[in-house]
């Protein structure tokens, strides 16, 4: 593992200062330079990462492993990043057009796309819910039958009510039992 991060250093400092590499007896113009007509992209053991800026980790993850690099993804969160399509490229690291050699790690710095509502037409509208009666136990159809007090009920002669018969309450039921004025 050490010996390929020297490896890897050499390589850097040897396409970034051309006229300083000499390696094992082999002269200054064996080494390639960027303005070479050959390039970084055309060398088996290095390849010139691309900018995937904006595209969606996944597909970022597939171009970089098919130039043979290992990919990391880092998100601006700190989230786990579990599905790689979710998020979008802001950048890599090493950075775009920069060279690597073949199987490096490549972090792959990523943030989660803003949310986007539709457009209005698009959403449905669905109508408001009814306002839920302050009182399940209370029948839906108020009654005009109404008593102030359990002993109003008695003298008018309706006592016990039960739930639906005109006159009940709850405020007359104090077991909530379903009978008021027991």
């Amino acid at each position: 593992m050490k010996a390929m991060k020297a490896m890897k250093v050499l390589f850097v400092l040897a396409v970034s200062f051309p006229q300083f590499a000499c390696s094992a007896g082999a002269p200054p113009a064996a080494v390639h330079s960027p303005a070479s007509s050959a390039g970084l992209a055309s060398d088996a053991t290095s390849v010139v990462i691309p900018d995937l800026s904006g595209q969606d980790g996944a597909t970022a993850g597939k171009a970089l492993r098919a130039l043979g690099l290992t990919v990391e993804y880092q998100s601006d969160s700190g989230k786990s990043v579990i599905v790689a399509s979710n998020w979008t490229v802001l950048a890599t690291h090493p950075s775009a057009g920069s060279p690597a050699m073949s199987e490096s790690k490549i972090t792959v710095h990523v943030a989660k796309p803003a949310r986007t509502s539709a457009p209005e037409s698009a959403m449905p509208i669905a109508p408001p819910d009814p306002p839920a009666p302050s009182d399940p136990e209370q029948p839906a159809v108020p009654s005009s039958t109404w008593y102030a007090n359990c002993a109003e009920a008695r003298a008018a002669g309706a006592a016990p009510i039960f739930v639906g018969e005109p006159g009940y309450s709850t405020k007359l039921d104090r077991d909530k039992d379903g009978v008021a004025c027991e």
